[in-house]
């Protein structure tokens, strides 16, 4: 049974094709640089930590699902921001 960030958890299962091929874990609450020494508070960013390469299209595939999922996890952020990180960084 896989464990979820929160309670306990550090981070949650990224699945792919129903291979367990990394994690993900929402960072709250810092700021994200708007350009030009802006800095927007209240960001919300999906930090997720592959294994392996990922092809293109896994990564676009996981862009749109992060999205939704900061959509509904972190609804009230002001920004939502994505990053996935190279493998094994």
């Amino acid at each position: 049974m896989p464990l979820y960030p929160g309670n306990g958890g550090r981070c949650g299962m990224l699945l792919l094709d129903g291979r367990f091929r990394g994690t993900w874990r929402i960072a709250a609450g810092g700021k994200s640089s708007g350009g030009r020494g802006s800095a927007a508070e209240d960001t919300a960013t999906l930090l997720i930590q592959p294994f392996a390469a990922l092809s293109d299209a896994d990564e676009a595939a996981l862009s749109g699902e992060g999205g939704a999922l900061l959509g509904f996890a972190a609804a009230r952020a002001a920004q939502h921001d994505i990053r996935i990180q190279p493998p094994g960084g």
